[in-house]
């Protein structure tokens, strides 16, 4: 919200959503900001435990983003990556009943790939789509969490051996 109010929206058009706060040594400028890459698109990640509100939060911001920006603001939602995976199958389902180091292993370092590569999926589609959305200047990209946010949920992996990655 402080990013937008210093970016110029007026505040009573500014969102609010929920209780979030943001750390007051840091400039809320760093929480909304466009990636290097896209910069057209601002990238939000959501983040918190299960069933913490996040998806609920997320359509609620999502909808205050769009209407008081005055349609400047073309919002796109990205699915959270875990969801996806367990949904499938993957690590049984998100028990993690039975499972096996290397599978394991395979499900951290690979996860994280495949979640920075759905984030610039949607960064690139969200930017694309820019051209067709009319009178939005910039997009927004709220995440169901991010790349390093699956580190909070993980089980330490032996940190005496190497992390090595696929070739």
């Amino acid at each position: 919200r402080r990013a937008l109010i210093e970016a110029g929206w007026p505040p009573e058009r500014a969102p609010v959503a929920g209780n979030a706060t943001v750390d007051p040594g840091r400039s809320s400028a760093a929480w909304l900001r466009p990636n290097s890459a896209h910069p057209l698109v601002w990238r939000l990640a959501v983040t918190g435990g299960p069933c913490a509100g996040k998806t609920s939060g997320m359509a609620s911001l999502r909808q205050q983003l769009q209407d008081r920006s005055g349609g400047s603001l073309a919002v796109f939602v990205l699915p959270e990556l875990a969801t996806i995976l367990f949904d499938r199958g993957v690590m049984s389902s998100g028990t993690f009943a039975n499972y096996v180091v290397a599978e394991y292993r395979a499900f951290a370092e690979l996860g994280s790939f495949m979640q920075i590569a759905l984030e610039e999926l949607w960064a690139e589609g969200a930017e694309a789509a820019l051209s067709t959305t009319p009178g939005a200047r910039r997009a927004v990209l709220l995440g169901d969490r991010d790349a390093i946010d699956p580190k909070a949920f993980s089980r330490p992996i032996d940190p005496t051996q190497p992390v090595t990655w696929p070739e």
